[in-house]
């Protein structure tokens, strides 16, 4: 019968180190997967922003002059420029 409790009590004693060391081995699984999406997200957001630049630059090269005669070029870059930066950001935002 002490034999018994014997390796009943070595048995609770390495359940600790085991739980520990899965616990410890989640983390570092779940840090990966967080960098990951991290630079997945950040990656998506850049090409996003790139794609919406080139075509609202094609947009403008294509536009009448008389276009620009009621609304001034720099106005059009800015709203533009702003436009972008908050898609941009959108998608950062996505990623959390």
């Amino acid at each position: 019968m002490l034999r018994h409790l014997g390796s009943l009590a070595a048995g609770l004693h390495r359940v600790p180190r085991i739980v520990i060391r899965w616990r410890h081995h989640g983390s570092l699984l779940k840090g990966m997967f967080r960098t990951a999406q991290t630079i997945l997200v950040s990656r998506l957001g850049t090409q996003t922003a790139m794609r919406l630049r080139k075509q609202c630059d094609r947009s403008m090269l294509s536009m009448d002059l008389a276009s620009f005669e009621e609304t001034r070029c720099g106005d059009l870059m800015r709203r533009f420029t702003g436009d972008i930066h908050h898609v941009s950001n959108g998608n950062s935002l996505v990623g959390w």
